[in-house]
């Protein structure tokens, strides 16, 4: 099932919409693409995205990695590429050191 085109409530008038979402079966992960509207409010952050698409795509967030966001000069909206793994194995295995520092590693997110 495709999730395009599924809406995500990040918080309080903060909406991303997956506008593409691709599985790779032989890395184990789904990408997914959000453009998300924040209105009369910065930029939501890393962890909020996370919280809010492992919530909305029934994962443990030692499988979520928000890859990158990018905010639209002069428009309350940005671009954010996610990665969801099948298992917390592959996320560290195919995810870099760097983005799982980002997102604030693996530590800390117990079931």
């Amino acid at each position: 099932m495709s999730g395009e085109g599924k809406q995500i409530q990040i918080g309080e008038g903060v909406t991303a919409v997956v506008s593409k979402e691709i599985y790779n079966p032989l890395v184990g992960k789904k990408k997914l693409y959000l453009t998300i509207s924040h209105p009369g409010q910065g930029t939501p952050m890393r962890f909020s995205i996370r919280m809010a698409v492992a919530n909305a795509y029934g994962a443990d967030m030692k499988r979520v990695y928000v890859k990158s966001i990018r905010s639209e000069y002069g428009k309350a909206e940005s671009k954010a590429i996610v990665n969801i793994y099948d298992t917390v194995e592959r996320a560290l295995k195919f995810e870099s050191k760097y983005i799982i520092d980002r997102n604030g590693g693996v530590e800390g997110f117990e079931e």
